[in-house]
């Protein structure tokens, strides 16, 4: 399900939330129309409605999120209190869950991206905020679900005042029964939707994601307790994936003291390098290496050409990035007849800890696109409609992801 949810005015987080976990919530809004049509049936707050631009927003369903489950709790809206939880199936155990977490702390201005895998305190069904309730409420409404499971909470501060939590424009999210791509662009600069001007935390947030993999590792298993969920992770507040030093420079796991170097991270694996042991311990909320068509950085950045050194007189052999940053450089098709720009799968590795990972694409449906483009372009693939939205770094990076619009 594809969603872009624009405001005429500054906005901030909770209003596209809650209007998200409807939507998400609610299968017959397919579309705009039907969203506002949902205005009146669910007798929507005016706070809820006011600044919503109908034109420049979009609602996609396609694919359904069937077995995706949005809970809101909110404690003092006034002091922008509001918890929003998505509950998620596991791709190949149903019954182990997934959560990820939103929240805005009462009296705070920071904006947190929490994982869980387990709630206490109710269900993802239990009672949770009316939409008839006014957005400037000082009450307490709902169940408060508590993350637990080996949850991270608090992992990532990505919007606060200035930038995102109070002046939203758009709300982009991606969401299906795997996956949760979600960004913001803010002020009036960025009132339609992605603009000029990128590495700026206030005038865009994101991307930020939480996604499944296939699991590659034959020990990474839902009977050890690994649950396979790769997302972004603590970084200053708005800074997404895909700025400079993410996709350049090599990211090295052992390294703690900053974590802004360290761009993605996963739930947990096994730490499985070869020892003398009977005991093979679990990692949690590692940081892992990105990776691009099966490329890592672990010793060279995603667009570092390689090369290896000759042997004798033998000519040095070498091997190309992840992806290109040169301009107007193209890929050769299947049948090497013509040349095209690159749509790559992307996941992770961790050789660090014995791990080879996982494939996010095959799951999320999200690949990494390599080539010219402006923030927002479509294209379409094998019948499939994509857009292209941008890196931390913005477009100038040659990299975005493509985004089913579905």
């Amino acid at each position: 399900m594809f969603v872009k949810l624009s405001y005429t005015a500054n906005t901030r987080i909770s209003v596209p939330l809650r209007t998200l976990a409807d939507i998400i919530n609610t299968s017959s809004i397919t579309s705009v129309a039907a969203l506002q049509s949902r205005f009146t049936s669910a007798s929507y707050s005016s706070t809820l409605t006011t600044g919503f631009d109908a034109v420049n927003s979009e609602i996609i369903r396609i694919v359904s999120p069937a077995n995706t489950i949005s809970h809101i709790y909110v404690n003092d809206l006034n002091q922008n209190g509001i918890k929003f939880t998505l509950e998620q199936p596991v791709y190949d155990a149903p019954s182990s869950k997934i959560y990820t977490r939103i929240d805005c702390p009462v009296g705070s201005t920071a904006t947190y991206f929490d994982i869980g895998t387990a709630i206490t305190g109710g269900t993802i069904n239990s009672s949770g905020v009316p939409l008839s309730t006014s957005d400037n409420t000082a009450s307490t409404i709902g169940t408060l679900l508590t993350l637990g499971g080996n949850n991270y909470g608090n992992i990532n501060n990505v919007l606060s005042a200035g930038n995102g939590h109070g002046n939203i424009r758009t709300f982009w999210a991606y969401v299906t029964d795997k996956c949760f791509f979600w960004a913001v662009t803010n002020t009036a600069s960025y009132n339609v939707g992605w603009g000029p001007t990128y590495a700026n935390s206030t005038l865009q947030g994101g991307p930020f994601f939480q996604t499944q993999y296939t699991r590659y590792d034959y020990h990474n298993l839902d009977s050890n307790g690994i649950y396979p969920v790769y997302y972004t992770a603590q970084r200053s507040a708005g800074l997404g994936y895909g700025s400079t030093n993410d996709l350049t420079t090599v990211q090295n796991l052992n390294f703690t003291t900053n974590s802004t170097v360290l761009p993605v991270r996963v739930h947990s694996m096994v730490s499985a390098l070869p020892k003398v042991d009977t005991v093979w311990p679990k990692i949690y909320n590692q940081a892992v290496h990105m990776t691009m068509a099966g490329r890592a950085s672990s010793h060279y950045g995603l667009n570092i050409i390689q090369t290896l050194g000759t042997v004798g007189s033998a000519a040095a052999a070498s091997y190309a990035g992840a992806y290109s940053s040169t301009t107007n450089n193209r890929y050769p098709s299947a049948n090497l007849a013509t040349t095209g720009f690159g749509l790559m799968p992307f996941g992770w590795e961790a050789s660090t800890f014995g791990n080879h990972g996982g494939n996010a694409s095959d799951q999320s449906g999200v690949y990494i696109f390599n080539g010219e483009y402006t923030p927002g372009d479509t294209f379409v693939y094998n019948n499939k409609t994509y857009m292209i939205w941008p890196m931390w770094q913005g477009f100038a990076t040659r990299v975005g992801f493509a985004i089913p619009m579905e």
